[in-house]
């Protein structure tokens, strides 16, 4: 196993255990310039079959899981709980109807964003996906990756915007 290349009390627990590093098979940590070809960044199959497979502590293998469980609970939390509030809200914003002190203070002493500001963002994304196709063999982010990660931060910001507020 991999932890047997330390040595320890009976039941006692190795850094290896609470590790967020990959390791190699005799428990070293894992040579990645072994599997990767560092001109091109392309996956090398006969370096990764000949030097090791890639071993994650259980510590890493959970942190990955429950980051994806938060993610996933997070939503369905903000839905179930608050997505009533959020949508009559929503609409009531869009018919002109919502108006509590703070929107009226924000319309009173904060002029709308400017039409610029709209347009410089448009050139920047374009921008963005432009370099991600330029430079793609170093980079290795099409364009379409720019698009979900700005899909990924406009949903994710409300709900946990939610969560923050709510639980200081």
């Amino acid at each position: 196993a991999l932890h047997d290349s330390e040595t320890r009390p009976k039941g006692g627990l190795t850094r290896l255990q609470f590790s967020t590093h990959a390791f190699n098979a005799d428990g070293g940590l894992y040579d990645v310039s072994k599997v990767l070809n560092e001109t091109t960044f392309a996956f090398n199959r006969q370096g990764y079959e000949s030097y090791s497979k890639i071993h994650l502590s259980i510590f890493f293998a959970f942190t990955y899981a429950l980051s994806f469980a938060t993610l996933a609970t997070t939503l369905s939390h903000v839905a179930l709980f608050h997505g009533r509030t959020i949508w009559e809200q929503t609409k009531a914003s869009f018919q002109h109807k919502f108006g509590d002190v703070h929107t009226r203070l924000m319309k009173k002493n904060y002029d709308p964003v400017p039409q610029w500001f709209y347009t410089l963002l448009v050139v920047v994304i374009g921008l963005t996906m432009l370099t991600c196709e330029g430079f793609g063999t170093q980079l290795q982010l099409p364009y379409w990756g720019v698009l979900l990660a700005m899909a990924l931060a406009f949903i994710f910001t409300l709900p946990i915007a939610v969560i923050t507020v709510t639980t200081n």
